[in-house]
Parts: structure tokens; sequence; C-alpha cells
């Protein structure tokens, strides 16, 4: 039988843990080896005179992470794992790779972050419950690349009511991250594409196209946004302008406004 010590104090942890953690310990030293059977779940609950519950916990557990599997009314058998050296993780982990953990601030100035204290955290949370309770159904479906029908077709109605943009869901495409939709429109534009991008502006956008090697040209911001003029006699064939709320600026181009 396998030589297993537990302690019963109240702070030595769970007894399924504590049996899961030396039957590990004797599978990566070499003591158990690959292919030798386990004691049923019944014979060692007996030896070590602990439920059979706490028993099957460890195996399961161990089965998990691939250190044992089972024969259908054999038994468990530890299973072949590839020969490693255990070296303190201090010892192998670069020193230049350890994440250094900023101080909490009280303020943070960044355009990347939001307050948290502001979000609607008890509309959002009774919004997704109403989109669970209603369209629950869809979420096992392989949805459209450009993005779920009934949320571009939200969208469309919401910007054609409060921005005076006219557009069908099909014009829509939804995406994780401005940058990631970003780099599917590169994808569909001629290489040799001139864009045009707000200066100052969000630089994150001109980075990105300038890192993937696209020609990108910062075009003036003035008061009402983009200048009209620059742009055409940059020759670009493709601008990215922010109508609202502009970044750095924070203007809103002008209704009347147009190119």
């Amino acid at each position: 039988m396998l030589s297993i010590q537990l302690t019963r104090s109240v702070n030595s942890g769970p007894l399924y843990k504590q049996i899961y953690q030396a039957l590990k310990q004797q599978i990566l030293e070499g003591i158990l080896a690959e292919h030798d059977q386990l004691p049923s779940k019944r014979e060692l609950a007996d030896y070590l005179h602990v439920s059979m519950n706490s028993v099957i916990s460890a195996y399961q557990q161990l089965i998990a992470e691939g250190y044992v599997y089972t024969k259908e009314r054999r038994g468990y058998f530890v299973e072949a794992l590839d020969a490693f050296i255990a070296v303190p993780e201090e010892e192998i982990f670069p020193e230049e790779l350890i994440e250094k953990r900023s101080p909490a601030y009280l303020f943070s100035f960044s355009h990347m972050n939001a307050d948290a204290s502001l979000f609607p955290f008890r509309a959002w949370q009774h919004c997704e419950q109403q989109a669970l309770r209603h369209y629950a159904a869809s979420l096992d479906n392989l949805e459209h690349p450009q993005g779920q029908w009934l949320l571009r077709e939200e969208i469309a109605r919401t910007i054609g009511r409060t921005r005076g943009v006219r557009c069908r869901p099909e014009q829509i495409v939804l995406g994780a991250s401005t940058q990631w939709l970003f780099d599917l429109l590169a994808m569909i534009c001629d290489k040799h594409a001139l864009f045009a991008v707000e200066h100052p502006g969000y630089q994150r956008i001109y980075q990105q196209l300038h890192a993937s090697g696209r020609p990108v040209l910062p075009i003036t911001v003035d008061y009402k946004g983009m200048s009209p003029q620059e742009l055409e006699e940059s020759g670009a064939s493709i601008a990215v302008v922010t109508p609202s709320h502009q970044m750095p600026t924070g203007r809103i181009m002008p209704v009347s406004f147009s190119f």
C-alpha cells in the first residue's frame, strides 16, 4: 500500500488535497512508475481512514491534471509523463520578465481607463438579464462575421436617430476593439492606399497603420475637425475621422460641416 501521511489539524487543509498532493509528488519523483495501478477507492479510503469521497476527489483531480487515467472495470493507473527536471521557479524565470506591479493611484489621467464609480452597473446588469431572457436561444448559434444581426440593426436605428447617419445593418461591422477593426480594414484596402488621420488624434491608430507598412499622413484638426483643404491636397483615399468627442481635443464636428 502507498505511504501517505495525513495531517488532521485545523490548518492542514482538506484531506482530499493532501492525498492528491502526496500522490502527485510520488508520481513526479518516479516512486509511482508509469502505468502502475493505484489502490481502489475503497482500499485507499480504508487504509487512510478517510471517507471514500476524499479519495474520489483526489483521484478526479489527478485525472483532470493528466497524472492518472482510468480503465473501465480495472481501476486507476499512473499516466506516462515526459521526464523533466524540477527547478525552483525563481531560478528559471528571467528577471526581465517578472511583472512589476504599479502602486495604486488616487487618480488616473490615462484615456485608456474609466471611472468605474460612474458606470451604471445596475442598469447594465438589468439589460444583460433582459437580453439573456429574450435571446438566450441565439447564444449557441454561429453568428455572421460582421456581428449579430439584431445588434447591428439596433445600432443602425440608433445612429440614424441620434446622429443623422443613414446606414443599413449590412454596413456595420462589430469587433472587439477599434484597432482590431482597423486590421480588418487594412486587409481589404489596397496596400498602397494612403490613410489620412487626425493630428492631434488617436496615436494608436497612426502607430498601428505605420507599423503595418501602410502609407499614413497626419492632417491638421481645427475647431471643426479635420481640415478639408489639407485633406484634399494630401491625395489620401481613406480618411479616419472622429465626428464627436475627438481625441484629444474633445471637439464635436458641426452637423452643418461637410467635406
